[in-house]
């Protein structure tokens, strides 16, 4: 349920203005194993 999840980008930028933590890396999904 897609409904269910933050916008991880809205998040990070939250936690960053608010002094919590910092922005340092953008890190990219590069693929997907699953089994």
């Amino acid at each position: 349920m897609p409904d269910a999840y933050k916008d991880v980008s809205n998040v990070v930028d939250i936690v960053h203005n608010a002094g919590i933590a910092r922005k340092v890396v953008k890190l990219r999904p590069m693929g997907v194993i699953k089994g």
